[in-house]
């Protein structure tokens, strides 16, 4: 049950670090390296919460980047 929860938070967290934050910037990185202390400390499965949040990250930066029409 543990790890259905964690495909929510990955999910919602991955959108707000892609909303908040630009690619390739200190400040992705340090919002990075936080979600993924906050999930190890959870004890969150880190192989299916990485794939989630991986999946999530890039459906999120498709959809941004596709519509800005790059």
């Amino acid at each position: 049950e543990e790890e259905k929860l964690a495909l929510p938070i990955a999910i919602n967290k991955a959108k707000d670090i892609i909303n908040s934050t630009e690619i390739s910037t200190p400040e992705r990185q340090k919002e990075l390296e936080n979600f993924d202390k906050y999930l190890r400390e959870n004890k969150y499965n880190p192989g299916t919460t990485a794939d989630f949040t991986a999946a999530s990250l890039f459906v999120g930066l498709v959809d941004k980047y596709s519509n800005e029409k790059l």
